[in-house]
């Protein structure tokens, strides 16, 4: 789709049509970067680029830049390094021109950020304003459906933290939307529906067997589409879940693969934090012998080189 995009920049670039190149552009880098592209190369693009893009429209502009915070916070560019956009400045010009469409953009970019940072308490804070917002469109875009994913998953974490019905209530109305997406295409919505249905039952059923299927068939369809930070994601979780009920065997070696697929998607920030955060050396974790592991299934034994995308 991306490839796409980039045709019909070109092809309105030729026709004189820069507004419509430039949306053309940026909608080429949100594919890329929510499909699972390497980062580093979408970073060089954002930053040989964004200024054009500004330049001509300044719509398209405004989000390239949000993008350009989101890429540079997962690679984890040095602050001394990144670009001139500062989300504070945007959001104060967005309130003061009352654009409503970029306030849900930036507070739904803020939902992300925390999350990857593992702030989940500023996460839920950003994604309840952007609830009180509405959404702009009653179609799954690309925005809302990542605000829908990151939203169910912010909420049962902080569940699972402190509690509150209202919480669960509203991380499970998530996980329902996805799963009416799902039943048009698995392809795209399914992996996300499966891991929500396996935080959710983890959280309140109590059926570890129920939960740890959905989270393998999460698993298996991140994989099977080729969604590499999604199936890091999946990992990182299963081996939460593993790591609450006593396997820690288990929940290092999916710990390994998520820190390996963030790796590839060139997320290093997160491939790093994964193993900070868990008080895991990386050349111990490296050197896991998944060989010698008898008691996986065979849907937990992917390793990253098996992957059907390589970055």
């Amino acid at each position: 789709l991306s490839r796409k995009y980039r045709k019909y920049y070109d092809d309105m670039m030729r026709m004189g049509e820069s507004n419509y190149a430039m949306i053309a552009l940026g909608n080429a880098w949100r594919c890329m970067i929510y499909g699972g592209e390497n980062l580093s190369l979408v970073n060089q693009s954002l930053r040989d680029r964004t200024k054009t893009i500004t330049k001509h429209s300044k719509y398209a502009g405004e989000i390239a830049a949000l993008d350009t915070i989101l890429v540079e916070e997962l690679i984890g560019v040095p602050s001394s390094s990144r670009s001139h956009f500062d989300m504070n400045v945007l959001q104060a010009e967005a309130e003061s021109a009352k654009n409503a469409r970029l306030l849900f953009r930036i507070h739904f970019f803020n939902v992300m950020i925390s999350y990857w940072r593992g702030d989940f308490a500023d996460a839920e804070e950003s994604s309840n304003v952007v609830s009180m917002m509405g959404p702009f469109s009653k179609l799954p875009t690309i925005h809302l459906v990542y605000y829908t994913f990151f939203r169910g998953l912010v909420l049962f974490q902080r569940y699972s933290e402190e509690g509150g019905d209202k919480r669960l209530q509203a991380g499970k109305e998530m996980m329902n939307q996805m799963g009416t997406w799902a039943k048009n295409s698995m392809a795209i919505f399914g992996n996300k529906w499966l891991l929500l249905t396996a935080e959710y039952t983890a959280l309140v059923d109590g059926k570890c067997e129920e939960a740890e299927e959905c989270y393998k068939k999460s698993i298996e369809a991140a994989c099977d589409h080729g969604i590499i930070h999604e199936l890091g994601l999946a990992y990182e979780l299963l081996g939460d879940y593993y790591t609450i009920h006593g396997r820690e065997i288990e929940s290092h070696l999916c710990i390994k693969n998520a820190h390996e697929c963030y790796t590839q998607w060139g997320a290093t920030s997160i491939a790093k934090k994964i193993l900070d955060d868990r008080g895991l050396d990386p050349k111990w974790i490296s050197n896991l012998d998944i060989e010698s592991l008898s008691i996986f299934s065979k849907g937990l034994q992917l390793e990253t080189s098996k992957h059907p995308r390589e970055w």
